[in-house]
């Protein structure tokens, strides 16, 4: 496993700060020249589907990366889609048509190393239903960048993520993919994880 998938700073970590957790994340990144894809096309609308909006045109690596960060998130697809899918739902900028649309690209458009499984589809389909109960606002129009010397448990009060609900959520991925590294370290019981 690269160390870029390893990488992974616990929904339990709530004191570090946002400008702690993004050093860590641009120290990986600065390693690997290649993004996954999905924020290759959110960095660059030329690249998305003519008239759709699926993958949050103009969202920059910084958000992406802030919105992973708040959630708990690593670098792993399955990390990808809670991510999208709980940013999807909180944007309410998406219909339930678009929602599949980008389920069928990501499972069979997507080049091999980014496609999603069923299991991956699964996930992202909780992080939309998730969202959708949560009072949680949308994520992708947050001004990060002036937050970024505040705990992480700081900003997700001020969005309205409720922990409860999102350790509630990985106590069930967990359960339910035993296999998935992903799943396995969101946790507080998780052991050799990377962080920073």
């Amino acid at each position: 496993m690269a160390v870029n998938q390893q990488w992974h700073i616990p929904f339990s970590r709530d004191d570090i700060t946002l400008q702690m957790g993004l050093d860590s994340i641009s120290a990986i990144q600065a390693e690997h020249d290649e993004l996954p894809l999905m924020v290759q096309l959110a960095q660059k609308p030329a690249l998305q589907q003519p008239g759709s909006n699926l993958f949050f045109p103009g969202m920059s690596v910084f958000l992406h990366n802030c919105i992973h960060l708040l959630l708990g998130r690593g670098l792993l697809i399955m990390d990808e889609a809670f991510t999208t899918g709980f940013t999807m739902g909180t944007s309410k900028k998406m219909t339930n048509s678009e929602h599949s649309l980008y389920a069928f690209l990501s499972q069979y458009v997507y080049p091999h190393e980014y496609k999603f499984s069923q299991h991956e589809l699964a996930v992202l389909k909780d992080g939309i239903k998730l969202s959708f109960i949560s009072n949680c606002m949308p994520l992708d129009q947050f001004a990060f960048n002036d937050w970024l010397q505040e705990p992480i448990g700081k900003i997700r009060e001020v969005v309205g993520i409720e922990p409860e609900y999102i350790e509630a959520y990985y106590a069930v991925e967990k359960r339910h993919y035993p296999h998935s590294v992903a799943s396995q370290r969101l946790l507080p019981d998780e052991k050799n994880i990377i962080a920073f």
